[in-house]
């Protein structure tokens, strides 16, 4: 297997620079994806107890705790969701990549950054409910 650094990355072909871009992003992405699934999970199953370093940290969360574990629980519902749609998104490009490789950064970034404020957003309209 070769590894892939910036100045190999660099040294290469247009094409061949482009192909070791794709999958630099692909891994990337990916791995945000599982990042976030793995950093939902503990707080989805109520294993994470209120803390000042860890979880959905606010004034309202972390006085009570009845409240801490609802705010996680939902929150992480939202992050574990939009882990798997940056990994199916990654998945679905690997299979039609040709027709559509341009796209990859761009989708891969609003994903990221429009699903994270979408999820934010309604964890703090959750939390007001409670």
């Amino acid at each position: 297997m070769k590894t892939i650094t910036l100045l190999s990355i660099l040294a290469q072909s247009t094409t061949s620079r482009q192909q070791s871009c794709e999958v630099l992003f692909f891994v990337a992405f990916t791995l945000i994806g599982l990042l976030f699934i793995a950093i939902s999970i503990p707080l989805l199953l109520g294993r994470v107890s209120p803390n000042i370093w860890y979880g959905f940290r606010t004034k309202k969360t972390i006085s009570d705790s009845s409240i801490w574990y609802k705010a996680n629980k939902y929150m992480a519902k939202g992050f574990l969701i939009l882990g798997m749609v940056q990994i199916l998104y990654n998945v679905w490009l690997i299979a039609f990549r040709p027709a559509i490789a341009a796209f990859e950064p761009a989708g891969n970034l609003i994903i990221l950054v429009a699903g994270t404020a979408i999820v934010i957003t309604a964890s703090l309209l959750y939390l007001r409910k409670l």
